[in-house]
């Protein structure tokens, strides 16, 4: 898993081994075949449960040649910004490197906030393999990342650096 930021939104990566892609099922929802499904609770101190206005929960997967992605949280301002993703085959055929910028504008309504002197929120992701059996699962950073009703304390904490300052990264690391 990789994560960064620009001024742009919240990046992030995921490789995954997976000798068999396997496509969501037609008609279904994107996590009934290989796919991601990502939360994030842009607030510094959690909630009880996610925020429509500040947070997200999207999931990409790879569809007829073609990455797709449903946005099931993170209202879309007056910018009209949506969360990009783009789905990579492995140079070695043996998996899949999964790609999504979620906009600042779709978790923090506020300019000055993105990403703002508030660095700390809360992640959640999970990986849907189906090597043509159907999904029996999904693995989970975090916990309750699979569940219709997230709970966001259960959710990692995380913590974004800004490298630009390297005075700034002695001091969150020394916190």
């Amino acid at each position: 898993v990789y994560l960064g930021w620009n001024r742009e939104g919240l990046a992030l990566a995921v490789d995954v081994t997976d000798d068999v892609l396997s496509a969501p099922q037609p008609g279904m929802e994107l996590t009934s075949g290989d796919s991601i499904r990502v939360i994030v609770d842009s607030r510094a101190e959690p909630a009880s449960t996610l925020d429509r206005g500040e947070d997200f929960v999207g999931t990409l997967a790879w569809v007829n040649g073609s990455p797709a992605m449903e946005r099931e949280m993170g209202a879309v301002e007056e910018s009209g910004s949506e969360p990009q993703g783009r789905v990579v085959r492995a140079a070695d055929g043996k998996g899949y490197r999964y790609e999504m910028l979620v906009p600042w504008s779709l978790i923090r309504k506020d300019p000055s906030q993105r990403p703002g002197w508030v660095r700390e929120m809360r992640l959640g992701l999970a990986v849907y393999d189906d090597d043509g059996a159907g999904v029996k699962g999904a693995e989970e950073l975090g916990a309750g990342v699979t569940t219709p009703t997230c709970i966001p304390p259960w959710l990692c904490h995380l913590t974004l650096l800004d490298v630009s300052h390297p005075a700034r990264v002695a001091a969150a690391v020394a916190a």
